[in-house]
């Protein structure tokens, strides 16, 4: 089965449910006390999704860069997502496009240190195939986040790409 946890790779997945019981389990209390702080970490989880999709929902995210792809993300992506969606569009504005010899493969340069602690100063290259609506970059920020990074957006920029495309 496949399964998606955004920005969690599955040692962090693991430390961070450790981290957890550790908090609400005490290794010398009864397996009934177990199942019974088991069931209220179930409930504290379950109660923060319900927050997240109520707010999803009901309220209306503000539009940061008045972007097409924003108001098209917002139907997509949950409130932390398109929040996390928002950043890396701003953060596209911090790089160049150079193009490669090779049709349709970029590599992505920052002007400065892009404000982006993780992106700093490297370049990026992204592969794209607009025809059949594939890119790909070498942050694969997409294929582990479901949030496309600021280095497809530059690219989208590039290619007059207005909207994310559905393929992806």
């Amino acid at each position: 089965m496949d399964c998606f946890f955004p920005f969690l790779q599955t040692t962090a997945r693991s430390e961070g449910f450790n981290a957890v019981l550790k908090w609400y389990v005490n290794p010398n209390n009864s397996l009934l006390t177990f199942v019974e702080q088991y069931m209220r970490i179930q409930q504290s989880i379950l109660s923060r999704q319900n927050e997240f999709e109520f707010n999803t929902i009901v309220g209306e995210p503000s539009f940061l860069m008045g972007h097409p792809m924003e108001r098209q993300m917002m139907g997509t992506y949950t409130r932390r997502l398109f929040n996390v969606f928002q950043v890396e569009l701003k953060h596209k504005s911090s790089y160049f496009v150079h193009e490669m010899g090779t049709p349709n493969v970029f590599d992505i340069v920052p002007y400065t240190a892009c404000p982006e602690p993780l992106y700093h100063s490297r370049t990026f290259r992204v592969r794209a195939n607009p025809s059949d609506e594939e890119y790909e970059c070498t942050y694969y920020k997409f294929a582990r986040d479901g949030v496309l990074c600021c280095h497809i957006l530059r690219v989208f920029d590039k290619l007059a790409v207005r909207l994310v495309p559905t393929s992806l």
